[in-house]
């Protein structure tokens, strides 16, 4: 416990010592004020009445690494739950039931820190949990074997030894925050460490810069087509498919065939491959073949074009 921690605990001590204990009369009195009239002067007198448990309680799991403020701020929730649960005509005095409350509160919040990751019928579960810390701290210090110490511990526990230590694994790792420290005083977040699947800054700026070159390489080929070629191209291999014109509706408009639509469109093709791989540097091509395929210029030339479009 840091000195602040303590400090803050001291002054809250000493706000309790202003409460003082009640009588059973006194504490049937609120009890059954609240109960019946709701009354939140009564209430509030005997919840502060019984802090002081509340502190006696949080310091009992101190050694579990949770801050003592918090598991006072859970056990006080455990008082505030008791009291809308207690029947003062059953003749119990209310710091016997709040007990009750009050640990059940401490216990499940010591459960929840230690791991975010629910942990199922696991070693987490509140009786393994703490059954596991208090045997395995009187079997090791019987044995100084760690495998003999394992196998009596596993026997307390009638378990098998394989989850013996699959719970011990379990119980002994804690979660680590990634927005905290690589190490002590580095400004480096165990964020910053981890490696990301998406496209790194200069693999995003190369294949930009190769976008825009295939773009302009095009643009430059397409202008050094012919007027029908031209129109063929845009028409055809660098229009979207729901307005891709088809070679009927190409050759009405052009005056020709179907056919030799069909013609014009193959030659634009075998054009614009020859102009791209000409101009195009090798690092900008990509997948674009210029070797010679003759079964694949067609489909490859009308590809690039729709890439670069």
């Amino acid at each position: 416990m840091t000195a602040a921690s303590r400090g803050a605990i001291t002054g809250y001590g000493g706000q309790l010592a202003h409460f003082s204990p009640l009588t059973r009369d006194r504490e049937r009195e609120l009890a059954l004020r609240w109960r019946q009239d709701r009354d939140a002067a009564a209430a509030d007198e005997l919840v502060k009445a019984h802090l002081r448990y509340v502190v006696a309680t949080a310091l009992k799991f101190r050694r579990y690494g949770i801050p003592l403020d918090e598991l006072i701020a859970e056990g006080s929730f455990g008082v505030v739950h008791a009291l809308g649960k207690f029947d003062p005509d059953r003749g119990t005095r209310f710091v016997t039931y709040a007990a009750y409350w009050i640990r059940a509160y401490i216990l499940n919040y010591v459960l929840r820190s230690w791991s975010l990751v629910g942990s199922g019928a696991g070693a987490l579960r509140s009786k393994n949990f703490f059954r596991l810390r208090r045997e395995r701290a009187r079997v090791f210090n019987l044995f100084t074997d760690e495998t003999q110490a394992q196998e009596e511990l596993a026997k307390r526990l009638e378990v098998p030894v394989n989850q013996l230590v699959t719970m011990l694994e379990r119980l002994d790792t804690r979660d680590v925050s990634l927005d905290s420290q690589v190490f002590d005083g580095s400004s480096s977040r165990l964020l910053d460490t981890l490696v990301s699947d998406d496209v790194g800054q200069e693999e995003s700026l190369a294949d930009g810069e190769t976008r825009e070159g295939r773009a302009e390489a095009v643009r430059s080929a397409i202008v050094k087509l012919d007027a029908r070629e031209r129109f063929i191209v845009e028409s055809r291999m660098m229009a979207d498919r729901d307005d891709e014109l088809s070679l009927a509706e190409i050759g009405r408009r052009l005056g020709v065939s179907r056919e030799r639509a069909r013609q014009l469109e193959a030659r634009a093709k075998g054009k614009l491959k020859a102009l791209l791989c000409r101009d195009l540097p090798a690092e900008r091509r990509g997948d674009f073949p210029c070797d010679p395929q003759p079964d694949n210029d067609a489909g490859s030339s009308e590809s690039a074009a729709r890439r670069c479009a």
